[in-house]
């Protein structure tokens, strides 16, 4: 049913089925050309145009998805009413997963014909028009999306954030997603990552919400180890942030490659480096006990002296205002009011503060750009600060376009 009803629409020459036969035409003279026949140049440049086309098109199709919602088409279609049926709509269309389809229905409402609660399409008018340029792809406009809403209402109060902000916010996280001539553009990832944290900043009550997000993850909690008829075993769960990232910590610790002595790469993959390190963390664990005192137990390697050390930055001019040292008003770039993990993820103060009473405690002193100028002594050697002040500078490795962990 689903390609007769894409056979019919075809059918209908008018001016959207010319232009789809013309695109057709084009990328199939652009399929039969090859990329072998390219220069150099024109390689490459065939790999950034096609990512370019891509997006173009995903914003036609939520274009579409959004006239066909406005014209009733999914009641019409059989996929009932509510929420649930434009995605349900879009599936019987194209092969594509419910949560996808129900993900473009979202967002295709988002972008075009939304009228509220919370933000409405006028107000995504930037973010949809980038994406009807190629400018970012549909996983970023997600991102942004769901940003501008988690700052109005009724995610946020009513006026705590206002319309001319939330514009600001939606400008800068476009910009992160398409570049400019300074900076390259952020992959869907670290655009979500920038988005959590301009939430965090603007929104004075996004730690307690926060607070209240973990205590329901830390009711969804699992992790079950099960023996296989093999002898393996199979392992999967759901790990509160805390729980996660400290074993994440752990692993990295324990999983970097490990070259031959004569120079040959480690063999291994990075699933089998990892499993590895789970292995020799609990080996470690049954051969020294799982205490830190005197009766038994060392730390794991790899955490340099404590197993939390809560790094507080505190910018140069902050400081100077609160020491009445000249400067009135702390920097503009002054760092988030709410905690976070290694990576960027957010923490609420409440889990911050029950990690850090066993946690070795590090002051940062940075400058305007996030320098580090000064960080505090700790009872260990002078290595573990230089080594505090690149990871809280760095947070990964700094050649272009790697990001393996600092413990790496």
């Amino acid at each position: 049913m689903a390609l007769s009803r894409i056979e019919h629409v075809n059918d209908n020459r008018g001016q959207v089925g010319e232009a789809l036969d013309a695109v057709r035409t084009a990328l199939d003279a652009l399929a039969d050309v090859g990329p072998w026949r390219a220069s150099d140049a024109e390689v490459a440049a065939l790999v950034v145009q096609t990512e370019t086309f891509a997006p173009r098109l995903a914003g036609v199709q939520l274009a579409a998805i959004a006239e066909g919602v406005t014209r009733g088409l999914p009641h019409a279609a059989g996929a009932g009413t509510g929420r649930a049926a434009p995605g349900r709509w879009v599936r019987s269309l194209i092969a594509i997963t419910a949560g996808e389809a129900a993900r473009r229905a979202d967002l295709a409402d988002a972008l075009f014909t939304s009228t509220g609660p919370g933000p409405g399409a006028t107000e995504q008018i930037p973010t949809r028009e980038a994406v009807l340029a190629g400018a970012i792809s549909t996983a970023h406009a997600t991102h942004i999306v769901d940003a501008i809403q988690r700052l109005s209402p009724p995610h946020t109060p009513a006026g705590v954030v206002d319309e001319a902000t939330r514009a600001e916010a939606q400008s800068l996280l476009l910009g992160c997603a398409a570049g400019d001539q300074a900076h390259a553009p952020l992959d869907p990832t670290q655009v979500a990552k920038a988005a959590t944290a301009l939430t965090a900043t603007l929104d004075p009550g996004y730690g307690d919400r926060l607070a209240g997000d973990e205590d329901a993850q830390h009711q969804a909690r699992t992790f079950t180890v099960t023996p296989l008829p093999s002898g393996m075993c199979h392992a999967a769960g759901l790990l509160t942030k805390t729980a996660g990232h400290a074993l994440i910590g752990v692993l990295q610790s324990l999983s970097a490659p490990q070259p031959a002595t004569d120079g040959t790469p480690d063999p291994r993959t990075a699933a089998m480096r990892t499993h590895d390190g789970l292995q020799t963390a609990i080996t470690h664990l049954q051969a020294t006990g799982l205490g830190t005192g005197a009766a038994g137990g060392g730390l794991l390697p790899g955490a340099h002296g404590s197993p939390n050390r809560l790094v507080v930055s505190v910018d140069i001019h902050t400081l100077a205002a609160h020491l009445g040292l000249g400067q009135t008003q702390p920097s503009s770039d002054a760092p988030l009011r709410v905690p976070e993990l290694p990576g960027r993820w957010p923490l609420s103060p409440l889990a911050a503060q029950v990690m850090s009473s066993d946690a070795d405690l590090v002051a940062a002193l940075t400058g305007p750009d996030g320098t580090p100028l000064d960080v505090a002594d700790t009872s260990y050697p002078f290595t573990t600060k230089q080594r505090t002040a690149i990871i809280n500078r760095d947070k990964h490795c700094t050649y272009a376009t790697c990001t393996a962990p600092a413990p790496w």
